[in-house]
């Protein structure tokens, strides 16, 4: 192999290597932002249906309990 074809051999690995080093990235960032806007704000919202829940079980045993 001569030098020339070396030296393009090893700047198309780099080259590959460089894209999917910048592949990985994105999908790590896109991945963090739907945990962000989709996953958090669900769990989020099933705490407040669960507090919610257990409110009015609270209210209704109370409300039992009174009669």
């Amino acid at each position: 192999m001569t030098m020339k074809k070396l030296a393009f051999f090893n700047g198309t690995l780099f080259g590959l290597a460089l894209a999917a080093g910048a592949a990985a990235g994105a999908a790590l960032a896109l991945k963090q932002d739907v945990v962000k806007e989709f996953i958090a704000p669900s769990v989020d919202e099933g705490a407040d249906l669960i507090d919610n829940r257990k409110r009015a079980i609270r209210k209704s045993m109370a409300a039992h309990q009174n009669n």
